[in-house]
């Protein structure tokens, strides 16, 4: 879990300086990161662990830089649940956790809420 935090920590600059290319709103005091962050809470309403978001990465393997540029496309959703086959999950839903399920060659399989 440290590590994952350590590799967002490190990601997040990256993830900060690509909202550059998001519209300030009319408001002149509110800047492209608050934007940006108001969209996605709206989101949440229907979507609550952005699973639409990470959709994208199925498919590519998990390294440390998939793995922290997926927790930014899905921000401001904060627990990333990375499962490997046959790896034990306990039993509790959170709809606002987003888990990511991978295959025996450690490629994102399917993401989900739960």
């Amino acid at each position: 879990m440290l590590r994952h935090a350590l590799a967002l920590a490190a990601a997040l600059p990256l993830g900060i300086a690509a909202c550059g290319d998001i519209e300030a709103s009319a408001d002149s005091s509110e800047t492209p990161v608050a934007v940006a962050t108001q969209a996605s809470a709206d989101d949440l309403a229907i979507d609550p662990c952005n699973a639409s978001r990470a959709t994208k990465f199925i498919g590519d393997e998990a390294s440390e830089e998939a793995r922290a540029e997926l927790a930014i496309a899905v921000m401001p959703i904060e627990t990333v649940r990375w499962v490997a086959p046959g790896e034990a999950t306990t039993d509790d839903l959170d709809p606002n956790r987003l888990n990511v399920m991978l295959d025996v060659d450690n490629k994102i399989e399917s993401v989900g809420c739960g």
